[in-house]
């Protein structure tokens, strides 16, 4: 009986506190409705935000993110990789780490005209060696996020990187106009041209920017330079109009990797193609 009457007091208080505080409770439900309401925003950008294709195209470049960290130092990873293209570190050792063949995409946090680069390198990357992609080599890429700053917020590309090649870069701009891609894009009255040209100015550099070293067959290549990019892309356009815009994309890079016969990236390309 004790506990019985232990359990109705115990009901009898929660009542007496609703009915002594029914009013707070009209409150309680409007201002949960109006916190719904101020919510929604923020909720929608949230949810938003999972299907930007811009944090996807950022996220997947981080996966290749190399460091601009003590570039004020010489000591970044990006100096790393730098250096052995240049011939300042061991070249085996270098060929190890780094690869013989890879893309090096010069990108930033926010970058719009990243997403056909991002989109064409992802379709290649999932369906490396794959079907048409298939070849012998390993996917390789690297990428430096060019709006790095310090903690003196200054950039580390263009103030400490940048300056300790700068005389590479430079004859870079001077080599690439010698490619078949450089002629096969319209030669030096057209855009591309004049992104060429941009490589020998920090602040002028068009991003995105994506390189592509071959190591071997720059030892050959007309457009011959010592960071050994072999082909520049601005832009990542579609072969043709066959499949997804994503594969045509991806054939585009393909063929910029094998400096493949009869495409834009050879001297035997066609402009009716």
């Amino acid at each position: 009986m004790i506990i019985l009457r232990a359990i109705g007091r115990f009901f009898a208080r929660i009542g007496r506190w609703i009915r002594d505080t029914a009013w707070v409770q009209p409150l309680l439900i409007v201002g949960g409705i109006f916190a719904i309401i101020f919510s929604i925003p923020y909720i929608t950008k949230w949810v938003q935000s999972w299907f930007d294709s811009s944090n996807a195209a950022q996220s997947f470049f981080n996966e290749y993110k190399i460091s601009l960290d003590d570039a004020d130092k010489g000591t970044s990873k990006a100096d790393g990789l730098f250096k052995y293209l240049t011939g300042e570190t061991d070249k085996e050792q270098g060929k190890k780490e780094y690869g013989e063949k890879f893309f090096i995409m010069l990108t930033k946090e926010s970058c719009e005209g990243c997403q056909d680069a991002y989109k064409g390198l992802k379709y290649l990357r999932d369906n490396w060696n794959k079907n048409e992609f298939s070849t012998g080599d390993e996917f390789r890429m690297y990428s430096l996020f060019v709006d790095t700053t310090n903690s003196d917020d200054k950039n580390m590309f263009q103030e400490y990187f940048y300056n300790s090649y700068d005389i590479y870069f430079e004859e870079l701009a001077s080599s690439m106009t010698l490619a078949p891609y450089y002629a096969n894009k319209g030669g030096s009255t057209t855009s591309y041209a004049t992104n060429i040209d941009s490589l020998g100015d920090p602040e002028a550099m068009s991003v995105p920017t994506l390189f592509y070293v071959d190591v071997a067959y720059n030892e050959t290549a007309p457009q011959k330079n010592t960071l050994k990019i072999t082909e520049i892309l601005f832009t990542v356009d579609a072969k043709d109009t066959q499949g997804s815009a994503d594969l045509g994309r991806a054939r585009t890079l393909f063929d910029c990797w094998n400096h493949a016969k009869g495409t834009i990236f050879s001297n035997d390309y066609n402009q009716d193609n």
